[in-house]
């Protein structure tokens, strides 16, 4: 008589993995109305236009994914949901990497945070409204919740390792080259508009 082969659990990281890449994603006010309150992985997916209008048409895309953001406390957490927040592109890799890549397109104009301050740059308020009326009409969130005991930075962050989202200038092996230039190209904009 056989043995039954015992259910297949995944890891963590390959349990979020799927279901990053194949839940379906929502805009961003359904993500915000549904989450739970609890920790996870969210997963920022790119519709076509938004792909085609910020050069990903040459990139593979695993269910759109572009971006991977850890909620260690909760999935409702305002650290997550300042990613689609007007004012917050200084602090966000999210919207500071998507700005840098549809500054062209959208003349969003950078700004020094601080005057003379170097480092990371933000938007006028214009730009940044703009921004985030982009970001909500161009991505979907999707999301994994963690089990208790599961460190979801872990997760999140083992997740970029494996997919490399385009939109990730940290914890990939090598970040995208048009968008290492483009975020390069808006800094030097940002300070060549603050010394005029």
């Amino acid at each position: 008589m056989r043995t039954p082969h015992p259910a297949f659990t995944p890891s963590p990281a390959t349990g979020a993995l799927l279901a990053l890449t194949a839940a379906r994603a929502v805009p961003h006010a359904e993500f915000v109305a549904a989450a739970p309150d609890a920790p996870g992985v969210v997963g920022v997916h790119v519709d076509l236009d938004g792909a085609r209008r910020l050069g990903l048409t040459d990139r593979a895309l695993a269910g759109g994914l572009v971006y991977v953001i850890a909620a260690p406390v909760s999935l409702r957490d305002r650290a997550v949901r300042a990613h689609f927040q007007s004012g917050r592109t200084a602090a966000s890799h999210l919207r500071a990497g998507v700005a840098a890549l549809l500054s062209e397109d959208l003349e969003l104009d950078g700004v020094p945070r601080s005057p003379g301050v170097s480092g990371r740059r933000g938007l006028t308020s214009d730009a940044e409204e703009e921004l985030t009326a982009w970001m909500r009409a161009h991505l979907r969130l999707s999301w994994w919740e963690a089990p208790e005991g599961v460190d979801a930075a872990e997760v999140a962050a083992a997740v970029t390792r494996e997919l490399s989202p385009a939109l990730h200038s940290t914890g990939v092996d090598r970040p995208w080259d048009r968008l290492t230039e483009s975020r390069r190209a808006i800094v030097q904009r940002a300070r060549r508009s603050a010394t005029l």
